[in-house]
């Protein structure tokens, strides 16, 4: 019987890990602060329609606030992700570099 390896896979595609985070920072990320700034845009008109006041201007800034905490948190949960995923490559290459040693 011959030896067959056609169905091993072995090594790892930093081009794949790259376009996976990239897909992770424009469809989740980039996604989700757009939707909640669009959302918040639209709670600001019904505010302005039915409230008024320095308590509703307040309202409207505490939300504005809390939205962009919101989205720093994303950006940073995206950031430590991203910083874990270059871990994980540079162990990787390291290891598919080491796998073989050249010989003389």
């Amino acid at each position: 019987m011959a030896l067959n390896i056609s169905g091993a896979s072995i090594g790892y595609d930093e081009n794949n890990v790259t376009a996976a985070l990239n897909r992770i920072e424009n469809d989740v990320i980039a996604n989700m602060k757009s939707e909640l700034r669009n959302r918040l845009s639209q709670l600001r008109d019904e505010v302005n329609q039915c409230w008024i006041g320095k308590s509703a201007e307040t309202f409207k800034e505490n939300m504005d606030h809390d939205v962009e905490l919101i989205c720093q948190g994303l950006d940073a949960a995206y950031t430590g992700l991203e910083n874990e995923f270059n871990k994980i490559k540079a162990g990787l290459a390291e290891v598919d570099q080491e796998l073989v040693q050249k010989r003389g």
